[in-house]
C-alpha cells in the first residue's frame, strides 16, 4: 500500500521539468511585457507632449522675457536692453535676468525675435514674438507679446 501511494502522488505532481518550462513561459512573457512597456514610454509620450505643449510653452516663454525685460528696464532709468543676450548675461554685481546661460529658443528651435520700444512709437513695452511652427512671419502660428492675451 505504501507503494501505490507513492506512485499517485508521483503521477499527480508536476515534474521537475514540467515547472522549469512553465518558469520559462512566464519568464518570456515578462520579458515581452517589459520590452513594449518601454517601447511605450520611450515614444509615445513624447509625440504628445511635443505636439500638445508647443503654443503654451512658447506663450511661457515670451511673458517671462517680456517681465525680464521689464525688470531690466526698472533697473536701468526705464532703458530696455538691445538684445536679449544681456538679460542671460551676469552684470556687475552678478545678476541675471533670465536665470538661463543662454537666451532661451522656441518650442520649434528658433530664437525668440526682440523689439526694444522706441522713442517716438506709441508702445511703451517691448515686442517679443515667435514665428511658430512654420518658422516664418505672417503665419497663423504666430505667438506675438502684443496679441497673445488676446487669443
Amino acid at each position: 500500500m505504501q507503494g501505490s501511494a507513492r506512485a499517485t502522488i508521483a503521477r499527480g505532481s508536476p515534474s521537475r521539468a514540467r515547472i522549469r518550462r512553465a518558469g520559462r513561459a512566464w519568464g518570456a512573457l515578462l520579458a515581452a511585457v517589459a520590452f513594449v512597456m518601454v517601447l511605450v514610454w520611450l515614444f509615445w509620450p513624447r509625440r504628445i507632449v511635443c505636439h500638445i505643449s508647443s503654443a503654451p510653452k512658447a506663450r511661457a516663454d515670451i511673458a517671462s522675457i517680456v517681465c525680464a525685460l521689464n525688470e531690466f528696464a526698472i533697473d536701468h532709468d526705464g532703458r530696455y536692453p538691445d538684445s536679449l543676450v544681456l538679460l542671460v548675461t551676469p552684470d556687475a554685481d552678478g545678476k541675471r535676468y533670465l536665470t538661463c546661460k543662454a537666451v532661451p529658443r522656441d518650442p520649434w528651435k528658433n530664437e525668440y525675435h526682440y523689439e526694444p520700444p522706441s522713442a517716438g512709437s506709441s508702445e511703451l513695452l517691448p515686442h517679443v514674438w515667435s514665428y511658430g511652427k512654420d518658422g516664418g512671419p505672417d503665419g497663423d502660428d504666430d505667438i506675438d507679446s502684443r496679441t497673445m492675451n488676446d487669443e
